[in-house]
């Protein structure tokens, strides 16, 4: 193959063409590179046909200066081509040899300073100077050259990064988060999304093809031509009736005049993220047609409310009777909202589905009337099914296929433990969720999911299953009790279920909770309801996790009214939250409300009816100023609000007692939670925290635990054959790891006898981590342990026998690399300073607000506080002074809130319009900025200072200084 290579000064020049043609004719190359070009692409493509060859690649000059072109002929190969600034870089392969070689131009700047950047910066060439070097440096030898030589290493190690950061840009492969100086894997990927991005051929609407790049593009534009075309808009008075006219003329000019760019950002970035926005028409047109009974809306029971549409962004459900005019009425409907909106119905895209008792001449004779409407029996509407049968397992299949699919895809990708509990984490256990979050799914098939992800976890090789060193159930445990997270997927669709019945219980004004109370539960509750053989499958579902929700309830107290003495948990501080003491004889109190009285608890009855233990934990319940409504608090998060993952941890309990009951002695203990808290804060790679995790479970095959699996082999040490190889000999007092941990940089004082028993070294170990460098020395001794393993797998399979300094070299070698990515994300993460900003509110007044400063005094033996109130304005003038004896909780920040609640009701009085209240706790006064209690105790008392404080023109709340 023959290149030619010229710098031409200039491609427009009265000489350079006859030059150029003189020479190709004289070389005939395969290949012409041609540099400061000065010219645009579409000259040098006349360039190409003057000299008669096929393919072309142009970086266009920027105005009058630089420019590359890259010629060749058709029987050249190009695999891959792209350029920078002052390079064209080619990957060709050999027709003769079957080969691939780079072909890199280069224009560089006449510029030393310039030159110098562009050779630092380019990694190829860069890779290959440094080789260069490296063969003169190896073949001189001596005793300078070994320190050159290691520098030239970390030069090259570094260009071999920087090579592989470009293509994987290129490539954006997002789920690999950092490569293995494997190019040649984003160059793939590169080719992948070049064929994937590229259209090869367009069908018309007349079913011929286009094939050719003009006729691709005028199919395109003829397309959203069409798409975006106008028409003209009539009957708008019929359209508009349903929505008032609010417009003026003078609004109406400023809405028509030309967009401003910032407008178009301000309205974007100020709606709803997670709501699209509303066919106000159709609904209004909707809502038109049902009352003059013109549609039909669908019941699902007596009493229950009629739905008519439910809109979802773009996507739409109407119900309607299944009867021809109100077909007709329906797409006279959409046909309305079509001219007066632009929006049209996609028919392609849309479908109808019948009930059972629907005739198929009345489903023909409807689908008629709605513009020939494809009917559809089964399937799936925004990722659910539409009709659940008695196959359970048979309708959620969809789930495991998707599951299957994207796993056999990744098989490809040769990832490490650790990039596979990302992925599988990341991806295939959030698949199911949404489907979980609605139905509870067969329980055979959350198993077979679950052994899905556990065999792509272990691997496979030909086709066939790994061995698993440890079960399912020990890798679902929490990372603190000895698992590795994963998700025991039936306690995740219970925690998901669990979800709904916290929203029908805390809105139950919404559509969903009109709709299943109507239907299942007129009469009752959630929770006292009976459910039916023949109810709905998401009820069944709903009701399956039922119990499970309701032992994690607890009534929130606001005026009593709805919550039973007897029969309800309500007393946060009793275990189960029902008061332990027996009702009286004759007692006619029933609710709650009954013990309450001016927003204050009954003292003397309380005692009277509940034992004194019992009695002081409902004094301490906090009553609401507001007379609201009874709610539900969740017991298992500080805030009282039902979370998914605070419900998936208490229905994890269970699990984790039987696991722990199984472990025999010598096996790992789930007990020390600090051991596995201070192996995943270690700063190494993940790869070596799951392989000291394989050593505390017992779950590295070392030939001791595969003999005992499988009964083959032998399981005396292969390396070194004096001993049984366990975990302990392997690591420690084989010959191998002896010679290793003899020179290794770094000794571990006073733990050897600890070897023996891997656990109990690890802890030995883990207690350095408070010395000076501890946890430096703990993670070179991890990366150590794992070039042990690493070793003894080469000697196992490879017969490669490992030197010991090799093992320790390489060791310090990742763990300095470890070091310096920590160094450098440290550095990112380092806040830049800036002034402190204080916002204050801007009022158009000029009066100062009135600070309120608090002091109590609290006597324990008698439950009582004395408040103290100052409100002073400026620095010295006091308004007003109040001196309030109130009762204690024996809460400093429940007493605290108390207290703020009393002053600012004293400022209410007072008609004070701003205020300020100086508070002494910092954590009181962060709940009350963000709305949030972190304790369900404070809940009521957060939500009465924010009411009161709304009462006021301006109400701030700040740290009081000194006490």
């Amino acid at each position: 193959m023959k290149v030619l290579v010229w710098n031409c000064q200039g491609a427009g020049s009265p000489l350079t063409i006859p030059q150029l043609k003189e020479a190709n004719n004289l070389l005939s190359p395969n290949l012409i590179f041609l540099c400061e070009t000065k010219n645009k692409a579409q000259y040098m493509e006349q360039v190409k046909r003057r000299l008669h060859f096929e393919g072309c690649y142009v970086v266009e000059a920027m105005k009058r200066s630089g420019g590359m072109a890259l010629l060749w002929h058709e029987d050249i190969k190009i695999k891959m081509i792209q350029h920078t600034s002052f390079t064209i870089e080619v990957q060709i392969q050999d027709t003769e040899t079957q080969t691939d070689w780079w072909f890199i131009g280069i224009y560089a700047s006449c510029w030393d300073q310039m030159r110098k950047q562009q050779w630092k910066d380019n990694a190829k060439l860069k890779i290959s100077s440094i080789k260069k070097q490296l063969e003169e440096v190896q073949r001189d030898g001596g005793i300078n050259g070994k320190m050159k030589k290691k520098e030239l290493k970390g030069q090259l190690k570094q260009a071999y990064m920087e090579e592989e950061l470009y293509w994987s840009q290129k490539a954006r492969c997002k789920w690999l988060k950092h490569g293995d100086k494997n190019t040649q894997f984003f160059h793939a990927n590169v080719r992948g999304r070049r064929k994937k991005n590229r259209m090869q051929n367009i069908q018309r609407d007349d079913g011929s093809w286009a094939v050719s790049e003009e006729d691709l593009g005028a199919e395109i534009a003829r397309y959203y031509q069409q798409l975006f075309s106008g028409a003209e808009v009539d009957c708008l008075d019929e359209i508009l009736e349903g929505i008032p006219q609010s417009i003026s003329q003078q609004m109406n000019a400023k809405i028509t005049r030309k967009v401003q760019e910032g407008e178009i950002k301000k309205a974007v970035f100020s709606m709803d993220p997670n709501t699209g926005p509303g066919s106000d028409g159709l609904t209004n047109l909707i809502q038109k047609a049902t009352r003059e009974r013109k549609i039909t809306g669908m019941k699902i029971c007596r009493g229950g409310p009629a739905i008519t549409h439910l809109f979802f962004a773009d996507d739409a459900i109407i119900f309607s009777k299944a009867d021809p005019e109100e077909a007709l009425t329906l797409m006279n409907i959409l046909k309305q909202y079509e001219r007066g909106s632009g929006q049209m119905l996609n028919l392609d895209k849309s479908s109808v589905f019948f009930s059972k008792n629907i005739s198929q001449q009345q489903q023909r004779e409807v689908c008629r009337h709605l513009g020939n409407i494809q009917r559809v029996h089964q399937g799936k509407y925004l990722g659910l099914p539409m009709v659940i049968t008695r196959s359970k397992r048979q309708v959620f299949s969809f789930i495991k296929e998707k599951c299957e699919k994207k796993m056999q895809h990744w098989k490809n990708k040769l990832l490490s433990t650790a990039g596979k509990e990302v992925l599988l984490k990341a991806v295939t256990m959030a698949m199911p969720t949404y489907a979980m979050s609605c139905f509870k799914l067969p329980v055979r098939l959350c198993r077979e999911l679950s052994s899905l992800m556990a065999n792509y976890w272990w691997g496979e090789e030909q086709g066939k299953r790994k061995m698993h060193w440890c079960s399912w159930q020990r890798i679902t445990l929490d990372r603190k009790k000895g698992g590795l997270g994963f998700k025991d997927l039936l306690n995740f669709n219970k925690a998901l279920l669990g979800k709904q019945i916290w929203r029908l219980i805390t809105r139950p004004n919404s559509l969903v909770s009109n709709v299943l109370k109507t239907k299942y539960f007129p009469k009752s509750t959630i929770f006292n309801c009976q459910v039916q053989h023949n109810s709905s499958w998401i009820w069944q579902s709903i009701m399956a996790v039922r119990e499970d929700v309701q032992r994690g309830l607890i009534r929130k107290i606001g005026n009593g009214r709805s919550t039973k003495i007897w029969d309800d948990n309500w007393v946060p501080e009793i275990p189960h939250g029902r008061p332990a003491s027996t009702r009286p004889r004759n007692c006619n109190l029933h609710n709650v409300a009954d013990l309450i009285q001016n927003f204050r608890w009954k003292r003397a009855l309380v005692f009277k009816l509940f034992k004194e233990e019992e009695a002081k934990m409902i004094l301490r319940i906090p009553i609401s100023l507001a007379n609201r409504e009874d709610g539900h608090f969740w017991l298992h998060s500080r805030n009282g609000q039902y979370t998914v993952a605070s419900a998936y941890k208490e229905l994890n309990k269970k699990g984790e007692e039987q696991q722990q009951k199984m472990l025999t002695r010598g096996e790992t203990s789930l007990e020390d939670q600090h051991l596995w808290k201070h192996l995943w804060k270690l700063k190494v790679k993940h790869k070596l925290k799951i392989f000291i995790w394989k050593c505390l479970n017992k779950a590295l095959p070392v030939n001791e635990v595969v003999f005992s699996r499988t009964k083959k082999g032998s399981p005396i040490c292969e390396n070194c054959g004096e001993a049984v190889e366990t975990v302990e000999h392997l690591l420690f007092r084989c010959r191998m790891a002896e010679e290793a941990w003899q020179i290794a940089p770094l000794k571990w004082d006073g733990i050897d006898d600890q070897q023996g028993n891997f656990k109990r070294w690890w802890n030995a170990l883990t207690e350095a981590r408070n010395r000076p460098e501890g946890l430096e020395h703990i993670a070179l001794t991890v990366n150590i342990l794992w070039q042990i393993w690493k070793a003894r797998n080469d000697f196992v399979f490879q017969k490669n026998r490992r030197p010991a300094s090799k093992i320790i070299h390489q060791a310090q070698e990742e763990w300095l690399e470890m070091q310096r990515i920590q160094h450098s994300k440290d550095q990112m993460s380092i806040p830049k300073t800036t002034e402190a900003v204080v916002q204050q509110a801007v009022t158009t007044s000029t009066e100062s607000p009135i600070t309120i400063c608090l002091a109590f005094d609290t006597q324990r033996k008698a439950s009582q506080m004395g408040i103290g109130i100052v409100a002073v304005r400026g620095n010295d003038q006091v308004l007003a002074t109040w001196a309030v004896k109130e009762y204690s909780t024996g809460n400093i920040l429940m007493d605290t809130a108390v207290a703020i609640k009393l002053a600012m009701i004293k400022a209410r009085e007072q008609q004070w319009r701003r205020i300020q209240v100086a508070i002494t706790q910092r954590q009181l006064l962060k709940m009350i900025e963000t709305k949030r209690a972190t304790d369900i105790r404070l809940h009521s008392h957060i939500e009465d200072i924010y009411d009161l404080s709304s009462m006021f023109v301006e109400c701030s709340f700040v740290l009081a200084r000194g006490k």
